[in-house]
């Protein structure tokens, strides 16, 4: 049984946004980008995700 994958975190997100801003959901990059991971070698300001501030 696969626990994790693209369509399993699509379907996460999607329906997460139904219950938290995207804000509580992904990283902000320095150009106000959403992510949800930072990707290896990414070296602008990292802000924290509203989840971990909380």
């Amino acid at each position: 049984m696969e626990l994790w994958n693209k369509d399993i975190e699509s379907k996460f997100f999607a329906e997460s946004v139904k219950f938290a801003t995207p804000e509580q959901l992904f990283y902000v990059t320095d150009k106000n980008r959403y992510l949800a991971y930072w990707p290896k070698g990414y070296d602008g300001k990292k802000a924290p995700s509203k989840a971990e501030t909380h």
